[in-house]
């Protein structure tokens, strides 16, 4: 097996992406026949159990964790519907741990060969409940295990096992179907009275000072900072948060999010000179203290944020309005990573939103909403511009009111959190047609 991981190149090594042609022919594991998935005993509305909790921490996944796993996996009904919250909050475990992220092939290293079993049994799970539930994160997490243990270059991913999860999910990758693209969803609209305002050049009051919380580096800096001043809208400060040491992205189709019909080596657009602001700072990774020790010099009203991850409540309560941050994705229905792809996946026009930021991510109130045109040949950009557009129009509200509306609470029970998406599910995105259908075109 070690020879046939060099045909799959380092960016699919990194990804744990085994599911391409080349790497199923080369990784010569015993055939299953197509999409065969043994369904073991389980009790059909049986009790669950504890959720194995550490499962995908390598450190914490103990004698204890792993007796857990084996009787979850025994007592789970084939589909299992009745324990959505269980399997929910395993799921995000799974993809929120580091374990199944670049590099792939060097963190399953550690893995052991029951860990390697119990990884498979899992996926082979997860695909059973995609399929019934038609829910595609499970197939997305079940990807993610199945490169995981093969690429461990343990027994496990040698096995009869290994082969019925690796058919299994190219039995599923050949099963999807992405629905035509339809027509923009209407917009949500809360910030209509800025209109009235936009462009006047009048300067915020120091009790409405606006300021901005961005990524370093973050190309939306730039664009906002550009069109605020086009605006009339004038910041106080800027933060720039450091990236964690020892972050810098690799060879890998996870460092850039998936946007329709991109070319692979897509030219970086333009990005304009941004205009001078009174105070600018760069913070330390992680430095909130000193991020709302300078807001509130600034006697912060509004905090825009850029490119930033989840902001601790030392932030969030120091702005006297609101914090907002704008979303790729139409809320609550496409929260967290990758929303344009999952959008496309499901047949959904790409939908841009901003909203209250709150601790829960992307659970805030929605102030406004815009489809983003994908009719210019440039979906990267113009998903950008719309939420740029987004957060200047929210920004021109509050200089202009003083305030933030309350927005529209979102509705939780329909809420669903989706990660990063697997390079193979990006593969079978790219197929597909990126233009809306017309009536006429049907």
């Amino acid at each position: 097996m070690t020879e046939a991981l060099h045909v799959l190149g380092p960016r699919a090594l990194n990804d744990g992406d085994v599911f391409s042609p080349v790497a199923v022919d080369a990784l010569g594991l015993p055939r299953a026949g197509a999409g065969a998935v043994p369904t073991p005993a389980r009790g059909a509305g049986a009790l669950p159990g504890p959720r194995p909790h550490g499962l995908f921490r390598l450190s914490t996944a103990t004698r204890q964790v792993r007796d857990v796993a084996h009787g979850w996996l025994h007592h789970r009904a084939p589909h299992d519907t009745a324990h959505r919250e269980a399997e929910e909050a395993l799921l995000h475990e799974a993809e929120s741990s580091a374990l199944l992220r670049p590099p792939v092939q060097q963190r399953a290293a550690a893995m052991d060969e029951e860990l390697a079993e119990i990884f498979l049994s899992v996926a082979l799970h997860w695909l059973e409940v995609a399929d019934f539930q038609h829910d595609p994160r499970y197939t997305n997490a079940a990807l993610k295990l199945i490169g995981c243990s093969l690429l461990s270059g343990r027994a496990a991913g040698r096995s009869q096992l290994a082969a019925t999860a690796l058919d299994a999910a190219v039995h599923a990758l050949a099963g999807v179907v992405v629905p035509p693209l339809a027509a923009p969803a209407a917009a949500e609209d809360l910030l209509a009275p800025i209109q009235d305002h936009a462009g006047t050049g009048n300067p915020a009051p120091q009790d409405r000072a606006i300021a901005v919380l961005a990524g370093a580096g973050s190309t939306g800096l730039p664009l906002f900072l550009d069109a605020a001043h086009r605006s009339g809208v004038r910041i106080r400060g800027v933060l720039e948060h450091s990236p964690a040491p020892g972050g810098a992205l690799l060879d890998s189709a996870y460092a850039r999010a998936w946007y329709p019909g991109e070319e692979p080596r897509t030219q970086r657009r333009t990005v304009p000179e941004p205009p001078a602001v009174p105070s600018r700072h760069l913070l330390a990774h992680g430095d909130w203290d000193a991020a709302a020790r300078l807001l509130g010099q600034w006697r912060t009203g509004l905090l825009v944020l850029l490119g930033m991850d989840i902001v601790p409540s030392t932030v969030l309560d120091v702005p006297t309005a609101a914090t907002v941050n704008a979303h790729n994705g139409e809320l609550p229905s496409f929260r967290g990573m990758d929303a344009v792809a999952w959008a496309r996946l499901a047949g959904h026009h790409p939908v841009c939103t901003v909203h209250r930021v709150e601790k829960a991510v992307d659970a805030g109130a929605v102030l406004a909403s815009a489809a983003a045109p994908l009719d210019g040949g440039d979906s990267r950009s113009a998903v950008k511009d719309t939420q740029i557009a987004l957060l200047v129009r929210t920004a021109a509200h509050y200089a202009a009111t003083g305030s933030v509306p309350v927005g529209l609470r979102q509705d939780h029970a329909a809420a669903r959190r989706w990660y990063r998406m697997h390079p193979a599910l990006r593969r079978v995105l790219d197929r597909y047609p990126t233009h809306p259908t017309h009536p006429e075109e049907q």
